[in-house]
């Protein structure tokens, strides 16, 4: 079974005070919340609640206007996107976005942080224990029999719980 975060005492995310605005329109209004290493939480609400807003706050796509966000005690708030995904921090959307002729192997192992060059693609200058990785999350998620099936011939669900994976093996830990 994966560790879904290091061990870490406090919150691995802490969202303090955090208010976005569209105009006149307070999407957060002083929104504060946090997760504990290893606990899940599910934030759901009707349309116009602000969870993508959230979403979009935790990734640095959009910028609040007050408030910050802070993983691993380190705050996101004012970092680009690319710096926080190198962090280790990334989503998932529905529509899952797959190379369709690759296998969910390939798939995966393209995913991994290694470097990005071609002779990285190549099995024998990968680096060790990045197939045990992929292994180890496609048991976690049920599909550990299915990394050799080509990914555009899976059903929706299972596209969906590997593209998961995918976006967890950009870091050794998510959240």
């Amino acid at each position: 079974m994966i560790s879904l975060s290091p061990h870490q005492n406090g919150p691995i995310l802490q969202v303090e005070a955090l208010t976005v605005s569209f105009g006149g329109f307070k999407a957060l209004n002083g929104l504060n919340f946090s997760v504990q290493a290893g606990e899940l939480r599910v934030v759901i609400g009707p349309n116009g609640a602000g969870k993508t807003t959230l979403l979009d706050v935790i990734t640095g796509k959009v910028r609040p206007r007050a408030g910050k966000v802070l993983f691993r005690n380190r705050d996101l708030t004012r970092l680009p996107e690319q710096r926080i995904a190198c962090l280790g921090i990334g989503r998932k959307f529905q529509t899952p976005n797959i190379f369709k002729t690759l296998t969910v192997l390939e798939n995966l192992t393209l995913a991994l942080k290694n470097p990005r060059h071609v002779l990285s693609t190549l099995p024998f200058f990968s680096r060790n224990g990045s197939h045990s990785r992929v292994d180890e999350m496609l048991e976690t998620i049920g599909l550990g029999g299915k990394a050799g099936k080509t990914a555009g011939l899976l059903a929706h669900g299972e596209n969906n719980g590997w593209s998961w994976a995918w976006s967890c093996c950009r870091t050794r830990s998510s959240f």
